[in-house]
């Protein structure tokens, strides 16, 4: 819940001293509730230290900028009708037989759609949504965290009361706790959770089912804004342990739901239970200050499991969505000495556009070709010189969060043959998009995602929908008003 004022792209030639302007910034902002100043020019960068190195308070980084709260209607209509061929041209799994119709059909509907002349901005964040949930890929168009962190001013200004309990999406139902209970979800203000679920599931990429459940389940306070607005009072009917129940809850500010989704929940945690070395790694999505961090968590952890002769290892990374395929690296590099296998090949599409975000092309490459490239292999998955090498039993617990970086470190761990997967199918699929082509919306501000290459995840047992199955499935039949862990209870239990 912390924030940190983020400036890109000023003029610092005429201070000598970054650091004590920086911290001179911070003590101005001080009484705004600003956790640190981080200031950059080129490759100049000041950062001031409050609270910044206590990666346990796992700061968000929010570039505040106010946002009109309507959006010209005939701006927005342009920048969608100028995005559309876009997206054919730069798209690498662009098929013209699925998307152009759907494309052109959702363009002519916008003077329907978009009333009045000017558009409000949830109304615009939900169609710039839906025109992305289109093409089925979760690395396509644009996050719903980006909108309500960087366009949505209202919120990171706690000006609105937002849905305040977490969701859980099992078996196409929704459960929420309360007070230490589990409940699920019936209706919310009188409406049935199934039509709010249909409603939502229109702003997200059916990239698989367990990632619109994944999304449904981190983004839900969002979605609902978007679909039904802040409200000062939920009024919950649903069902538990003992029979059906209702309650009212008191909507809350943005904070205060980024606090609390950050109580308890460490980017990185080691703990040892019944003997048994846990390590959390729920991101590989880290700063250029956090790395090291990292890199110290992975050494010091390590260490310990030596000096404790720790031979029994659970790797969770059931809540990673994942981050830079380096962070994923480095954990391997304790866990085996063979080279990383994460892909089969890549697929890159040439286009003007992707050659505008920087993209480089082999020599004849022209607009519209689309080549594919054997992956030969990058960086070693273990390094031979690694004095801290684990060699015990390592299971790793995967789950529907696990997407892109984090699926490509579950498929090394079994292509390198570590250890056995435990949990149930990720959320991201074989065939994984990069986020590398960012197309300008003027109008809104913000930057549509058009992936130009994608990756072939190297053969690790992909279900027929590409996701990637467990080795062993761990059911939670029976358990639905359970709040524990069940699968990591069973990863213990099958270590002993």
């Amino acid at each position: 819940g912390d924030i940190v004022l983020e400036v890109n792209g000023v003029s610092l030639d005429e201070f000598t001293d970054l650091k004590k302007l920086s911290v001179k910034m911070f003590k101005v902002l001080e009484c705004r509730n600003i956790s640190a100043v981080v200031l950059r020019n080129g490759k100049k960068t000041s950062v001031s230290e409050n609270n910044f190195n206590d990666q346990s308070k796992s700061i968000n980084f929010n570039i505040l900028k106010k946002s009109p709260r309507y959006i010209d209607k005939a701006a927005l209509k342009s920048d969608i009708e100028a995005l559309v061929p876009k997206i054919a041209e730069t798209y690498v799994k662009y098929d013209p037989k699925k998307f152009a119709g759907a494309a052109e059909d959702f363009v002519a509907k916008l003077p329907v759609t978009l009333i009045g002349d000017k558009i409000e901005y949830t109304t615009v964040a939900m169609t710039l949504l839906k025109l992305g949930a289109l093409y089925g890929d979760g690395h396509f168009g644009l996050l719903a965290p980006e909108i309500a962190g960087e366009a949505l001013y209202e919120l990171v200004a706690g000006c609105v009361p937002l849905f305040p309990l977490s969701v859980e999406v099992n078996r196409r139902s929704v459960f929420v706790t309360r007070d230490g209970r589990r409940y699920m979800l019936k209706t919310i203000n009188g409406e049935d959770i199934g039509a709010v679920l249909s409603r939502m599931k229109e702003l997200i990429p059916k990239e698989s089912a367990g990632f619109v459940d994944s999304e449904i389940e981190t983004q839900f306070w969002f979605f609902y804004y978007l679909i039904k607005g802040g409200c000062a009072k939920f009024k919950i009917t649903g069902s538990g342990a003992d029979g059906d129940v209702s309650f009212e809850v008191s909507g809350v500010a943005y904070t205060e739901i980024m606090r609390a989704r950050n109580v308890g929940l460490k980017d990185y945690e080691f703990r040892i239970i019944k003997g048994v070395g846990v390590i959390a790694v729920n991101t590989f999505d880290y700063s250029d200050f956090s790395k090291y961090n990292y890199k110290n968590f992975l050494e010091k952890t390590f260490k310990e499991i030596r000096e404790k002769k720790i031979t029994k290892l659970i790797i969770d990374i059931r809540k990673n969505k994942g981050g830079n395929t380096d962070y994923a690296t480095d954990l391997l590099r304790y866990l085996s000495d063979k080279p990383a296998d994460y892909w089969e090949a890549s697929v890159l599409k040439c286009s003007r556009t992707a050659q505008d975000s920087g993209y480089t092309f082999e020599k004849g490459m022209k607009p519209g070709d689309v080549k594919r490239y054997k992956w030969q292999g990058g960086g070693t998955g273990g390094a031979k010189k690694n004095e801290l090498r684990y060699g015990g039993r390592t299971v790793l617990l995967i789950g529907k969060n696990c997407f892109s970086t984090s699926l490509d470190f579950a498929v090394a761990f079994k292509k390198m043959g570590i250890g056995k997967t435990i949990g149930e199918n990720t959320g991201g699929t074989c065939e994984s998009t990069d986020r590398g082509v960012r197309a300008e919306l003027p109008s809104v501000g913000l930057k549509f995602c058009i992936p130009a290459r994608y990756y072939i995840s190297a053969a690790a047992g992909f279900d027929a929908d590409g996701t990637l199955a467990p080795d062993v499935r761990v059911e939670s039949e029976g358990a639905e008003f359970s709040t524990g862990d069940t699968t990591l209870e069973f990863a213990l239990d099958q270590l002993k």
